[in-house]
């Protein structure tokens, strides 16, 4: 069993501007839950103890916020980037003495997954104890139409990784999930800054250290306003359908309705909303949360809208994402 996490929080949030210069992009909420809280609570409830986060962009948010994301029986330990923002790589390395020898779970704070750790944990065990891996990756079969992801090559007997291929869709890809043996940072710099596919994956390639464990569960990046947007579309799509399958995704359902209102078909809003007679104005799908103040209710709302706090004038709400006062419509 894996008790200890990585959760890569430091990034500058740079494809989510003008929303980052708001707000800590793992911060930014989904359906008003901090996107990395999603992760956090996954990890702490397939056994995980410890937690790990780096911090460099906006690290006085995480340092206050965090902490009040986990519970009780978790340690969170704050891996300080401020000084220098070390990469995919260097994050991992710089954070490396916290672990003690042991291997541990690694996720993108931005990307939301109804994951089965504990299923990555035992194929992980499984392929070190028949190939001696030093990480397995948790890949989708299947990309995202589309936005492109670099494809992973793997033997489909030995599951062990093969090269990485180019941005393809349809293809399989990293879902920003895996677990790492210590041994698998021999090749990264103690000082300054590196990348995870060129400091830790493609030496474990050429060594046949690297694998995969294959899922087909829900995946989002969160990483742009657009695809932020289609995240929260998505969510009121399967909350429409009760389309969640998996324990995880079943756990995010019950997390939603009970903070929320379904007011008319695929048209929600937070419990603290005010209601009025303008939401008969709005159009499905859309989602409103004005952030626990009482603000006005936006008089046009949808289709394909999330707003968060008060309506930006005057803007057409329609098509796109807004979080203080910050629109972004979706670019057809």
């Amino acid at each position: 069993m894996i008790t200890q996490a990585m959760v890569m929080a430091a990034g500058l949030g740079t494809r989510l501007a003008p929303f980052t210069q708001l707000r800590s992009k793992v911060l930014l909420p989904v359906f008003g839950t901090p996107m990395i809280q999603y992760t956090t609570d996954a990890l702490q409830a397939a056994g995980v103890r410890r937690i790990v986060a780096n911090v460099h962009h906006d690290a006085l948010q995480i340092r206050t916020e965090l902490p009040r994301l986990i519970q009780p029986l978790t340690e969170l330990i704050l891996s300080d980037e401020t000084a220098l923002l070390r990469g995919s790589g260097g994050g991992l390395r710089q954070a490396l003495p916290f672990f003690k020898g042991a291997p541990f779970f690694f996720a993108n704070a931005d990307v939301l997954s109804d994951f089965d750790w504990n299923e990555l944990a035992l194929e992980h065990a499984r392929l070190r104890r028949r190939w001696g891996v030093q990480l397995t990756l948790g890949i989708h079969p299947s990309g995202p139409g589309t936005t492109g992801y670099r494809e992973i090559h793997f033997d489909p007997y030995t599951r062990l990784i093969t090269r990485l291929g180019i941005k393809v869709s349809g293809r399989p890809f990293f879902m920003g999930a895996g677990v790492l043996e210590p041994e698998a940072l021999a090749e990264v710099p103690v000082e300054g800054v590196a990348d995870f596919a060129a400091s830790i994956l493609e030496p474990a390639i050429l060594k046949g250290k690297a694998a995969v464990f294959c899922t087909d569960r829900s995946w989002f990046d969160i990483g742009s306003p657009e695809l932020w947007l289609q995240t929260h579309l998505e969510l009121i799509n399967r909350l429409e359908l009760g389309f969640f399958r998996s324990r995880e995704a079943r756990e995010w359902r019950k997390q939603i309705e009970a903070n929320h209102l379904r007011i008319a078909p695929r048209t929600w809003i937070h419990k603290d909303a005010v209601r009025s007679s303008r939401t008969q104005n709005w159009r499905g799908p859309c989602y409103w949360n004005p952030l626990g103040s009482v603000g006005e209710v936006p008089a046009a709302l949808g289709p394909a809208a999330v707003l968060y706090g008060d309506a930006p004038a005057p803007q057409t709400l329609e098509g796109g994402i807004g979080f203080g006062g910050a629109w972004v419509r979706h670019r057809q």
